[in-house]
C-alpha cells in the first residue's frame, strides 16, 4: 500500500493505482463534498433568498479556485497539467461564468 492510498483509504482511489475503479470513487467524493453547499443553496432558494443562494455558489467556486493556488506549489510538477484535455471546456465555462458574475457585481 502506498502512502497516498493510506491517507485517502480504499474509497477514494485513483484510476492510475486501480485501473477501472477510479471513476465511481471520484463521483462519490464529488457528491459528498458538494452536498452541504447544495443543501444551503436549495434551502436559500426555497426561502426566496436569491442573494444568499447565488453568494453561496459563487463563494464555493471562488474558494475552491483559491485553494488550487495554494495546492499548485505543493504538487510535484504543474498541477493543472495533470488534468485531461477533455475537461478544458468545463474549466473555461466555469471561469467564464465566474467572470460574468464578478463583472456584474462591479456595475
Amino acid at each position: 500500500m502506498k502512502a497516498r492510498d493510506a491517507m485517502t483509504g480504499p474509497v477514494v482511489s485513483t484510476s492510475r493505482n486501480h485501473p477501472g475503479r477510479g471513476g465511481p470513487a471520484y463521483v462519490g467524493k464529488g457528491l459528498v463534498t458538494t452536498l452541504p453547499e447544495a443543501t444551503v443553496t436549495l434551502a436559500a432558494a426555497r426561502l426566496g433568498a436569491v442573494d444568499l443562494a447565488l453568494g453561496n455558489v459563487l463563494g464555493s467556486v471562488m474558494f475552491n479556485t483559491f485553494l488550487l493556488s495554494y495546492a499548485d506549489p505543493l504538487f510535484p510538477g504543474p498541477l493543472l497539467a495533470q488534468v485531461e484535455g477533455s475537461h478544458l471546456f468545463s474549466v473555461l465555462v466555469l471561469l467564464g461564468m465566474a467572470g460574468t458574475v464578478l463583472t456584474g457585481l462591479m456595475y
